[in-house]
């Protein structure tokens, strides 16, 4: 079990908190490798016997860790707890989906240590850990005799951090003792170099009018919940909506908080399902190389299941879908076609955006999105895993633009990657990258004058310049790009790298 340079630093972190800590670790670089890494530590410190206790928020994660147990260990016993499965006491790796861990891993944890066991337990996702319900996966340490016990435990998230965190985690887990986010992992090799493309689109002309007329009423609304309820002109953000939500559930739907409420989320519904963001969704699609597998990424299941009708169409055979509504054997099938080739294009929602391996993939569509910046980072974390044939990988983001939308994806402090910041033309399905047109336009002009080439010459360097506006190659690096030139097949995907090049250069 070869392990890379943040596996070895984070191992050794943990060591030195006494088996007691959470990794914050980017989506891909390997936190499931890592933590059977340490229990494997666990079992060769001490010759006794280990119980490690797996909790897992999805039954499509348990399979996965469940698979790579078998990888790494062979002849290790494998219980799993959760979506029909009845666990066994006799065994040396638990798996517990959390919804059956909330009523039976404790007890199972405090019956092993009594035995004198010794017990690991890992929380995978340990961010979804945190509320009522989940958090009583950690009530074995209510017990005095239990609690006394070293029980070894490891947390691992991208996004550990949230409301209870310090009240739950902290306590139960230990608190961060490594950190290893995209700028680390991507100058460390361990995930894919990425660019995000932040797309502008527009409203249509009804949309635009219905846009203005709820954020009318919004406006009025606002004024006079602030007036009724004072105590709301010091909260904004999230604090300031679940306070709101509060009170609407107090006071009933006649009230002012109700209302405000649901003109919100009539007004987050219209830009979310803005007509225009499928219109630029399917231009980005017919840009890409026929071969180029495609993840998107919806807000609801509506919005998925039309993207899934409207690409079936254009591209038989090739499109799935992956949400919560399905079955468990049409999500199964769907990702297996995904990962085998068969599928091109991927419709998802949230189901996806936790844990699910989907190794090939490169390009990832945020069709819509929320605010939370940790789905967003899982996100983007879904088309990182490193790929020799995608030197780039890509993540276009689409916006309403002049709504109250955000216009960047993530903080660029937070990425330190190239931001591509392009409008998207409804007249004309065409994209508007004014740096990358500028750059274009000046190499058409230093061609045509430096060679007086023929137009039948500029009419091809035209069409590669037009298609690497949004392939995102003229970003990677000067090696590289010429190293795709020599392995090109067919005269295009030469004279294109050949165009990639020159304009990397200038």
């Amino acid at each position: 079990m070869e392990l890379f340079k943040w596996q070895e630093e984070a191992l050794a972190s943990w060591k030195a908190h006494q088996y007691h800590g959470i990794c914050a670790v980017v989506t891909g670089a390997g936190k499931t490798f890592f933590a059977l890494s340490a229990a494997k530590e666990c079992l060769a410190a001490d010759g006794s016997p280990l119980k490690t206790y797996i909790v897992v928020p999805t039954l499509a994660l348990q399979r996965q860790w469940r698979d790579t147990i078998r990888w790494l260990f062979p002849s290790a016993r494998i219980s799993l707890a959760g979506g029909g499965n009845i666990p066994s006491s006799d065994a040396d790796f638990f798996i517990y989906v959390v919804n059956t861990a909330r009523y039976h891993i404790s007890s199972a944890v405090a019956k092993h240590v009594r035995e004198g066991m010794r017990v690991l337990l890992i929380a995978d996702e340990c961010h979804r850990y945190t509320g009522d319900e989940n958090r009583k996966i950690f009530d074995y340490r209510l017990a005095k005799d239990v609690r006394r016990a070293p029980i070894m435990t490891l947390g691992l998230s991208a996004t550990p951090f949230g409301a209870k965190f310090d009240a739950v985690l902290v306590p139960a887990l230990g608190p961060v003792i490594y950190s290893y986010d995209f700028a680390a992992a991507r100058n460390d090799g361990i995930i894919s170099p990425f660019a995000i493309f932040q797309i502008a689109v527009n409203f249509t002309g009804d949309e635009l009018k219905q846009y203005a007329a709820l954020t009318d009423r919004l406006n009025r609304t606002h004024s006079r919940l602030l007036k009724q309820i004072p105590e709301l002109k010091g909260l904004s953000g999230p604090v300031f909506f679940a306070r709101v939500k509060a009170l609407s559930d107090e006071m009933g739907a006649h009230s002012t908080p109700y209302h405000f409420l649901n003109l919100s989320y009539l007004r987050v519904g219209l830009v979310r399902n803005a007509e225009n963001r499928v219109r630029a969704t399917e231009s980005l699609i017919l840009s890409f190389p026929e071969n180029e597998q495609v993840l998107l990424f919806c807000e609801t299941i509506d919005q998925a299941d039309l993207l899934y009708g409207r690409f079936a169409k254009l591209f038989p055979g090739k499109v799935r879908r992956y949400h919560s509504k399905l079955s468990k054997q049409v999500r199964a099938d769907a990702l297996l076609g995904f990962r085998e080739g068969v599928c091109r294009i991927l419709c998802a929602c949230k189901a996806l955006d936790e844990g699910l391996d989907v190794p090939d993939a490169s390009v990832g569509i945020v069709v819509s999105s929320t605010q939370t910046s940790r789905q967003r980072i899982q996100r983007l974390g879904r088309i990182l895993r490193r790929s020799e044939e995608h030197p780039l990988a890509r993540l276009y983001y689409l916006y309403v633009d002049h709504t109250s939308e955000d216009t960047a994806y993530l903080p660029d402090a937070a990425l330190q990657c190239p931001i591509c910041r392009v409008s998207f033309s409804s007249a004309d399905l065409s994209f508007i990258h004014d740096e990358y047109d500028l750059k274009a336009s000046s190499l058409l002009s230093y061609i045509r004058e430096r060679f007086a080439p023929d137009a039948a010459v500029m009419h091809e360097l035209k069409a590669c310049l037009i298609e690497g506006q949004l392939r995102g190659d003229f970003l990677l690096d000067e090696e590289t790009l010429q190293k795709r030139l020599t392995e090109s097949r067919g005269v295009h995907e030469r004279n294109y790298y050949q165009a990639m090049l020159y304009l990397r250069m200038m």
